[in-house]
This record gives structure tokens, sequence and C-alpha cells, in this order.
């Protein structure tokens, strides 16, 4: 609750407590939201693409800065899908994965993938949104309009998707991490610092 004093209602000042959240409601705090992020030809009949990725998105109260899909994530996971064949036969490791999207992407094309991050709340979600991506949707209008070989492809990529590993990994703390993870052939990041205290650890 916040405290006000000196507003004026019908000339008397109001002096009091008023019981709103504010944080609740600027943030959307206990909220959530999917976000579908499409890769290959998109299909206007059914406004879907050839592969769906589907993204639950966080309160910043809740999740910090790893609530959400922000433009460098959204640009690096297309960077994966156009180079997919690079990925055949890799481990691939995420830093600072946040809501995951470019290193779960990744997970449907490499031998490993284990996305990471270092907050409990950001670390459930993460384990969400693999969850969410290692079963096509039950409401995926698109089906129908994708080729016989992109639909068994995308059976084959979700079944990868749900060996996708999620790792506490503070860089920070790097000698007290109990790293049981093959060695990463491709490291992955993506908007990974936003003050510079960050930078020395990473």
């Amino acid at each position: 609750p916040h405290r006000f004093a000196g507003s004026m209602l019908g000339g008397r000042e109001k002096l009091g407590t008023v019981d709103i959240q504010w944080q609740q409601y600027a943030f959307g705090a206990g909220h959530t939201r999917r976000k579908t992020v499409g890769f290959g030809q998109h299909h206007k009949k059914t406004q879907s693409h050839d592969f769906e990725m589907y993204i639950r998105e966080m309160s910043i109260v809740e999740a910090g800065l790893g609530c959400a899909v922000w433009d460098a994530a959204i640009i690096l996971a297309r960077w994966v899908w156009d180079y997919q064949k690079q990925f055949a036969g890799k481990c691939v490791l995420e830093l600072g994965s946040g809501v995951g999207l470019p290193g779960i992407l990744a997970a449907a094309f490499a031998e490993t993938a284990t996305v990471s991050d270092c907050q409990p709340q950001v670390l459930e979600n993460l384990r969400y949104n693999v969850e969410l991506n290692s079963k096509a949707a039950d409401d995926d209008e698109g089906e129908s309009a994708r080729s016989e070989d992109i639909r068994t492809a995308a059976l084959q990529w979700r079944q990868k998707i749900a060996a996708c590993r999620v790792m506490d990994l503070d860089w920070d703390q790097i000698d007290a991490i109990d790293y049981d993870h093959p060695q990463a052939d491709i490291i992955l990041g993506s908007e990974l610092t936003y003050t510079p205290i960050s930078v020395e650890g990473l």
C-alpha cells in the first residue's frame, strides 16, 4: 500500500492509506502471457509458419530481466534457424537464457543442448518453456498448411527439445558450479549484460 497526502477532493484535503498494489497493476505481477515466434515459410491462409515456438513470458517483478523475449533473442533465434545444419552433432550451451528462445530452438537441431540462468523463477519458467515446446500444440491451426516433410521434421525437432537440459549457472559463482554437462561446442548468448558489474564474471 502507498500513502498519499495533499490531494484535493471536493475542496477537502484527504490523507490516508490506499490499498492498491501499484506494482501488480503496473507490471502484471502474478500474470503470464504466451508469445508465438514463427520460423520458416509463412502461410497466409492459416497465419502460421512452418515451425512455431511458444514462449511463456512472466512479470518483470517476479523474473527480472529474464522475464520476456527481447529483440536480440529473436534475432539470434532466427540465426539458429537459418544455420540449423551447423548444430548437427554439436553440444550447445546458452548463457543467460531468460525465457530460452534461442537455446530451446537450438536443441531441436543439436546433439545436446543446455539452457541456463541463475534465478529460481527464471529456471522454473525455462523448464516450463522446454516442456511447452516439446509437444505439438493442440490448437495448432497451421498444421494443415505444412508439407508432409515439415510436419515430420517438426515432430522430430520437438522430441529433441524434450531432452533440452536446464541448468542453474551463475557466472559470478563459476568456481562453485558443479558442471556435469558435456563440453559445449557452441555457446549462445544475447543481451547478457545490463550493467557493467556483470561483465567481469562473464
